[in-house]
């Protein structure tokens, strides 16, 4: 429960995603997704992200979201949920993708930069600390 309200189906996904075992298997899989990216092999590359995936899934499919939300990593976790940070990210994800299989570093560095800037939204819900009440008015 956030709050006083139950947790979506997406936000109790997400949540389960912020657990730290889980994390570790997704880096070690997108570690392996970039290399094999990188060497045009796309097939290797989407299986090591959905084997990382899934082994980080049994890993923590019986963690409760409830108590991952109450976390610092469950809060950020949720702040991704922001619409803005979702689309900004998915769309860096994109030129990430294009930009490792053409072997652009230019390109990579404008991707990462372009993730990084979809992490900018939504940071009150983290703590009140972030709050900027200029412009977190809405959020």
């Amino acid at each position: 429960m956030i709050g006083n309200r139950e947790l979506t189906r997406i936000q109790s996904m997400v949540l389960t995603r912020a657990h730290p075992r889980r994390m570790v298997f997704e880096v070690i899989g997108w570690t392996w997704g970039v290399y094999f990216l990188w060497n045009q092999h796309w097939m290797p590359a989407l299986g090591a992200v959905l084997i990382s995936g899934f082994a980080g899934y049994l890993s923590t499919k019986k963690s409760d979201s409830q108590k991952i939300a109450q976390t610092t990593f469950g809060k950020i976790a949720l702040l991704h949920l922001h619409p803005a940070n979702i689309s900004i990210q998915l769309a860096g994800l994109a030129g990430l993708a294009w930009a490792l299989w053409n072997h652009s570093a230019i390109g990579i560095l404008v991707s990462f930069s372009i993730i990084l800037l979809g992490h900018l939204f939504g940071w009150s819900r983290v703590s009140e600390a972030f709050r900027l009440t200029h412009y977190d008015q809405a959020t």
